[in-house]
C-alpha cells in the first residue's frame, strides 16, 4: 500500500542504521548465492511440559499484519498507542491465543530486533525473511544500495514443543523467484520507488509433529498491492504476485504431496481463489474485513486439512490497521 512507500522514504532520509538480529544461526538452503541473512530458524528451546493441546489432529493458526513500527515512542497514523506499547499488546495476544502457527507481516526493523527473543520466551521457534537484502543489492531506481534498515519482515512462529523444523526455504515474489529480493522485471523505477516501495518475499518451512511424525508446510508472504503499473501493459502486480506465490506453493505441494499445507499473510486482495487454481482454500471468503474493517486482505489458505469452525477476526484495531484472522483446522481431512 502507499503507506509502505512513504515509510520507506522516511527511513531512508533518516539514514537509520540497524544491526542484524536474526532468528538464530541456522541458515536456509535457498539455492541463492546472495550474501543475505534473510531466513533463519530460532535456536531450539526446551520443550514445554505444559502442552496446550493434546489433540495432534487439531491445529490453530493466526495470520496478522503487525503494521510496521518506527521506534519505541512513535505513534502511527490513526492509532493512539506507541509502537512499543502496540508490540507488547500484540505479543500478549499471541501468547493468550496459544496458536500452533502464527503468520506475521510487516515487522519493521524495530519489531524485527525484538521478535525472535520475544517469541522464544513464549515457546515459539521462528522463521523469517526480510524484503530488502542485508547489504548492497541492485534495486530499481536506487541502483546498488543497502536498504536493509528500511526492511519489512515476514515471520512464521511455530510451537516448539509441538513441531521441529526439517526443511526451509525462501523465494521472491517476482518473475525471478530464485533471485532473492528481486522485483518484477516489468515494474518501472517510478512504480518501485514511489508506489510499491519494496521487493516482496515469501518464507516457508516444513514442520514435523514431534509426536505423530506428520509434516505440515507453512508459508508466509505479503504480496504487492499495485494493481495498475505504469509499464506499457499496465501490469496488475498483485495478481502477478498471486500467480508466482501459487506456482511456488504448488511445486512444494507436489514435492511433499502427503503434507498438510498452510499459506498465511496479507495478500492485498480479497479474491485469491482463481489464481490458486482451487488447489488451496482460503478461510476468508471476503466477509472478514481485516484491514481497517473495510477490506478482507488477510488470509489463511489450506490444503489437506478441513476447517473445524468458521474463521474469526480477533484482537484490536488499536494495535494495527489490521486485525488478526484466526482459524481452527482438523488435520485428518
Amino acid at each position: 500500500m502507499k503507506k509502505l512507500a512513504i515509510l520507506l522514504a522516511v527511513l531512508l532520509i533518516a539514514g537509520m542504521f540497524v544491526t542484524l538480529v536474526s532468528c538464530g544461526t541456522h541458515m536456509a538452503e535457498t539455492g541463492n548465492e546472495n550474501n543475505d541473512n534473510t531466513e533463519q530458524e530460532s535456536p531450539a528451546q526446551p520443550e514445554d511440559d505444559d502442552k496446550d493441546s493434546e489433540n495432534n489432529s487439531a491445529l490453530y493458526a493466526i495470520s496478522y499484519n503487525l503494521l510496521a513500527a518506527t521506534s519505541a515512542d512513535t505513534v502511527q497514523n490513526g492509532l493512539t498507542l506507541t509502537d512499543s506499547a502496540r508490540l507488547k499488546e500484540q505479543m500478549a495476544f499471541i501468547l493468550a491465543e496459544k496458536a500452533d502457527i502464527v503468520f506475521l507481516n510487516e515487522a519493521a526493523a524495530f519489531q524485527d530486533e525484538q521478535l525472535p527473543s520475544l517469541a522464544a520466551n513464549m515457546g515459539y521457534a521462528c522463521l523469517r525473511v526480510s524484503d530488502f537484502a542485508d547489504g548492497p543489492q541492485q534495486y530499481p531506481s536506487y541502483g546498488n544500495a543497502d536498504l536493509y534498515s528500511a526492511r519489512f519482515c515476514n515471520y512464521i512462529l511455530y510451537k516448539n514443543n509441538r513441531f521441529r523444523l526439517t526443511e526451509q526455504g525462501a523465494f521472491a515474489i517476482s518473475d525471478t523467484p530464485d533471485l532473492l529480493h528481486s522485483v518484477f522485471s516489468a515494474m518501472t523505477d517510478s512504480d518501485f520507488r514511489n508506489l510499491e516501495g519494496r521487493p516482496r518475499m515469501a518464507v516457508w518451512g516444513r514442520l514435523q509433529d514431534r509426536t505423530t511424525g506428520q509434516s505440515v508446510i507453512a508459508l508466509c508472504t505479503h504480496l504487492p498491492w499495485l494493481e495498475n503499473g505504469s509499464d506499457a501493459a499496465h501490469t496488475n502486480f498483485n495478481l502477478a504476485g498471486q500467480e508466482i506465490l501459487f506456482l511456488q506453493a504448488k511445486a512444494l505441494k507436489e514435492k511433499w504431496p502427503q503434507d498438510t499445507f498452510f499459506i498465511g499473510g496479507d495478500l492485498n486482495a480479497e479474491n485469491v481463489q482463481t489464481a490458486c487454481g482451487n488447489i488451496f482454500t482460503t478461510v476468508n471468503d471476503g466477509s472478514l474485513k481485516s484491514h481497517e474493517a473495510t477490506a478482507a486482505l488477510d488470509h489463511i489458505l489450506y490444503a489437506g486439512a478441513s476447517l473445524s469452525s468458521p474463521a474469526l477476526l480477533k484482537g484490536d484495531l488499536g494495535w494495527s490497521d489490521h486485525q488478526p484472522v484466526a482459524a481452527h483446522f482438523n488435520l485428518n481431512a
